[in-house]
């Protein structure tokens, strides 16, 4: 997944992304000038920052 498949995917802007990755939220493996990130590493760290229940639409606050 590249940054702006992540930003469709979990419905936030690429700004956000790039936060995330520059808090060290998600990592991913930066190939050349481009990062890449699995579905499954995105998912479980946004997990651990309770992402995981707004995308299933519980409260999460």
């Amino acid at each position: 997944m590249t940054i702006a498949d992540i930003a469709v995917t979990f419905k936030v802007t690429k700004t956000t992304v790039q936060n995330w990755i520059m808090r060290g939220t998600i990592t991913g493996r930066k190939v050349g000038k481009n990062r890449y990130f699995t579905y499954d590493e995105v998912k479980q760290a946004l997990g651990d920052y309770g992402w995981d229940k707004r995308l299933t639409g519980e409260s999460w606050l």
